[in-house]
């Protein structure tokens, strides 16, 4: 059986077979040259799951970075995060409806998706809340 790659992997696989160094990215994130050199190294064993999407978003977006994983539940910091995820997977779902020529798309459902992306966004919005909470006091 094949065995699914993580972000990480992919990331430092990307990053390796590109070119893409620790400083290039340092002055596109706000994550210091040493701590991207540690992550890209694998020297830093277990990275800020945030620092790991922090980069995979930046490159998907400025480097087209293919084949996303969906990373298993386990890697999240709070369980906050997979709600905040599952929230955001929906928010595309739906914005990508809005944006098909579907013929069933009447002005009434398109108002109703629109109503429930907009307290998709407020669920988010009390989950980040949430978690920072949980951090903050994990941290005392």
């Amino acid at each position: 059986m094949k065995k699914e790659t993580t972000m990480l992997e992919q990331i430092i696989d990307y990053c390796s077979k590109n070119g893409i160094t620790s400083y290039e990215l340092a002055k596109h994130l706000p994550l210091s040259q040493v701590a991207l050199h540690g992550i890209l190294s694998g020297s830093t064993t277990r990275p800020r799951i945030k620092n790991i999407k922090l980069i995979y978003d930046y490159l998907l977006k400025n480097e087209n970075i293919s084949n996303v994983v969906n990373e298993p539940a386990a890697v999240y910091e709070t369980g906050f995060d997979k709600k905040i995820t599952d929230a955001e997977k929906r928010i595309k779902e739906l914005e990508q409806k809005l944006k098909s020529k579907d013929p069933d798309l009447t002005p009434l459902a398109i108002e109703m998706i629109k109503k429930i992306i907009e307290g998709l966004y407020e669920e988010i919005s009390i989950h980040q809340k949430a978690k920072n909470d949980f951090i903050d006091y994990k941290n005392e």
